[in-house]
């Protein structure tokens, strides 16, 4: 996988955007309108069952934290 610029240049206007309106960070959605990201973190959850979920990287870039 490679970086794109163009992704990091997405990821600072969203992330200057939500500092702009009184948030530390926002949650961003892949091409298919799931949760994928946040500005500058991977994401995950857990589920009731205790299980962590980490969504798979098919429209945004793998990081090096997620648990997948």
């Amino acid at each position: 996988q490679a970086k794109a610029s163009g992704m990091y240049v997405t990821a600072s206007m969203n992330n200057n955007q939500a500092q702009k309106t009184g948030y530390n960070d926002m949650l961003m959605l892949d091409v298919e309108g799931n949760v994928a990201e946040c500005t500058v973190s991977n994401v995950f959850f857990i589920k009731e069952d205790g299980s962590v979920h980490t969504p798979t990287a098919e429209g945004f870039l793998n990081g090096i934290t997620s648990s997948r």
